[in-house]
């Protein structure tokens, strides 16, 4: 009984201090943890999280608890688990920001960065780039090259190292401003290179009140001409239009405005095409569906030719608009419905574009062939709807339950099913 109940004792113990299979997360100040690593003479590892990411929550379950991981990360570092929203205020974040979830810190005992990865990792990779960071110099680096940029040294290497290498990772907020600087280095053949034209297109898909926007609508021959056709008007839909609609959806009517006024002050190529794609997008977002949909008839009737790359996303903004879920059409706007979802698939035949033709036939009642595209996507190539919008704006489960779903001994003969020989 005494060997019983010391072994329980051992056991609470050993929990008590930390000891667990995988990796043993502690929640302490930055100061601790410094303090702690200095002492044990270990580095310091952060996990940043957030409740509803999903690579997170795969981390925490397939990586973070194996022992292999555990027993490597115990031994050289003192780790730490902080989530991005609820502990904003832990005094990690005055010196570090992630810029996606999960973001993962090294550092040294002082603090110091050796290295910084985002996203999932799966086990031996993760593994790899712990000892790839134990070994680094990434904090002597970032000084060097930090003296080299603030010296007014503006390459394209120093750009690529500096900027993107490693501002990108540890301090986002800093990466416009330090482009924007580089970009006003240059003479105008310079800009135009491919190298600075990919650097200006990747500002794109945001929308920018600034010298970035100039940039961008002054080079857009030269962007198109490193990154391709397609690719440069999605970004530049996003920026004129996207923008805006985010705006509205979010109920930011101010917002929304202010980015009209700011496009009216502009001057910029197909600009009378943008505004009036930029009216019927805002009618489709202020629920005036049928407003909407005739405008982008009247867009597609001058432009569609010239712009076929319009059709698609006009589809998009049908479902996310939430418009198709929302009112009865008459016959002209069906028809006007399905020319868009039907030239978008023809022009782009993917899974994605087959789910906005068969949201569009569900839409005008004909639910055989909403069923036969439906039924066909498995044979067409991805890109597929992003998730959200089937449960969001077509109002369709992600996830499918039968009557059966709560039928008892499901489990043993699931596992009857895939026990192997």
């Amino acid at each position: 009984m005494k060997k019983i109940v010391l072994s329980i004792i051992v056991l609470i113990s050993l929990f008590s201090l930390g000891y667990t299979q995988g990796i043993n997360f502690q929640k302490l100040t930055y100061e601790e943890a410094m303090d702690i690593a200095r002492k044990e003479r270990k580095n310091i590892f952060v996990d940043i999280y957030t409740t509803w990411c999903g690579p997170c929550k795969q981390m925490a379950a397939q990586v973070f608890s194996d022992k292999e991981v555990g027993d490597f990360m115990n031994n050289r570092f003192v780790s730490m688990k902080l989530d991005a929203e609820n502990e904003a205020s832990h005094g990690l974040f005055k010196k570090y920001k992630a810029q996606g979830y999960p973001t993962f810190f090294w550092l040294t005992a002082d603090g110091e960065l050796m290295d910084v990865q985002v996203g999932f990792k799966p086990k031996l990779e993760f593994i790899q780039l712990s000892e790839k960071a134990i070994a680094s110099n990434l904090g002597v680096k970032r000084a060097a090259l930090e003296k080299r940029w603030n010296a007014g040294e503006r390459s394209y290497q120093l750009v690529t190292e500096y900027v993107y290498g490693i501002l990108g990772k540890v301090d986002g907020d800093k990466v416009k401003p330090a482009i924007e600087s580089y970009l006003a280095s240059l003479s105008k053949e310079e800009i135009s290179k491919p190298e600075n034209s990919k650097i200006i297109a990747g500002f794109m898909s945001r929308e920018w009140h600034g010298d970035m926007f100039r940039y961008i609508v002054g080079n857009i021959q030269s962007i198109e001409s490193a990154i391709g056709y397609l690719d440069t008007k999605i970004m530049l839909y996003r920026m004129y239009i996207r923008s805006s609609n985010a705006a509205l959806a979010s109920g930011d009517k101010t917002a929304a405005m202010a980015h009209r006024q700011f496009l009216e002050s502009q001057t910029f190529p197909d600009k009378e095409m943008y505004m009036d794609i930029l009216d019927a997008e805002t009618e489709l977002h202020q629920e005036n569906y049928s407003k909407g949909v005739n405008g982008f008839d009247s867009i597609l009737k001058r432009y569609g030719k010239e712009h076929p790359y319009l059709y698609r996303e006009f589809s998009y903004s049908l479902v996310s608009s939430g418009a198709l879920m929302a009112k009865q059409w008459n016959t002209q706007e069906n028809k006007t419905l399905q020319e868009i979802g039907s030239m978008a698939f023809e022009l782009n035949p993917s899974q994605e574009t087959l789910i906005y033709l068969a949201a569009v036939y569900a839409a005008g009642g004909d639910y055989k062939k909403a069923y036969e595209n439906a039924a066909a996507m498995q044979f067409y190539k991805k890109p597929a709807l992003p998730g959200i919008l089937f449960a969001k704006d077509l109002g369709v489960s992600t996830t499918v339950k039968t009557p059966y779903s709560e039928q008892s001994g499901l489990a043993d003969m699931r596992a009857k099913l895939e026990a192997k020989k």
